[in-house]
C-alpha cells in the first residue's frame, strides 16, 4: 500500500491508462478492411479470391498477429492483380513474370529478420 501522506499529491495517484494500444493499431494494419478490398476488387479473378481465403483460414488458428494477416491479405491481393493467370494455374514461367513486375512496381516487404515478399510467396504457394 501507498504511503498515506502521498495520498494527498495527485500525480502520485494517477491510475496508469487502461487503453493501450497493440501493434496492430499503431501500424494501421486492419485485416477487415484488406479483405473487403479484396472482396470488391473486379481486377481479382474469383478463384483466386477463394484460394487467398482457403490460405488465411488455414493460417489464421496457427496464432499468426492480425497484422501479419492483413499484411498477407495485401500481398497476396496485389500478386492476384498482377499474375496473368489463376494461381492455381501458374507454371515457373508466370511466376518468374510476376516477380520481375513485384520489382519494377517496387512492392517489396521486408520482415524483422530481413526476408522478403518471396519468402510469404514461397509459403503461400507451397500450401
Amino acid at each position: 500500500m501507498a504511503n498515506p501522506r502521498l495520498l494527498r499529491y495527485p500525480a502520485l495517484n494517477a491510475t496508469p491508462p487502461t487503453y493501450r494500444m497493440t501493434p496492430d493499431q499503431i501500424y494501421d494494419y486492419d485485416l477487415r478492411i484488406a479483405e473487403k478490398k479484396l472482396g470488391e476488387d473486379p481486377k481479382a479473378r474469383p478463384q483466386d479470391r477463394k484460394v487467398i481465403q482457403a490460405f488465411m483460414k488455414r493460417i489464421r488458428p496457427q496464432g499468426i498477429s492480425i497484422g501479419r494477416q492483413a499484411k498477407y491479405v495485401n500481398l497476396l491481393h496485389r500478386c492476384a492483380q498482377l499474375i496473368r493467370v489463376p494461381f492455381s494455374k501458374a507454371k515457373r514461367q508466370d511466376i518468374e513474370d510476376l516477380v520481375t513486375r513485384l520489382a519494377d512496381h517496387e512492392f517489396v516487404v521486408r520482415g524483422p529478420i530481413g526476408l522478403d515478399w518471396a519468402g510469404s510467396f514461397t509459403k503461400f504457394a507451397s500450401i
